[in-house]
């Protein structure tokens, strides 16, 4: 996944699955442990900045054309 982030191939689709990876990975760490490690490392942030990559609209109008 790293390497179609930093290519940028299918950027979108890509996007959201590592969205949905860290989502179940922060998911998890919650509730193994506790709340403090996932906003310990910033799990949670990153999740939502792939899941605002995947839905950025410049993406969308470029996937489309």
């Amino acid at each position: 996944m790293v390497i179609g982030l930093i290519i940028g191939f299918q950027l979108r689709y890509i996007a959201f699955a590592s969205s949905l990876l860290l989502f179940t990975f922060a998911l998890t760490m919650t509730f193994a442990t506790s709340p403090e490690g996932p906003l310990s490392l910033s799990v949670w942030t990153a999740s939502t900045a792939a899941l605002l990559l995947a839905t950025h609209p410049p993406l969308q109008r470029k996937a489309a054309a």
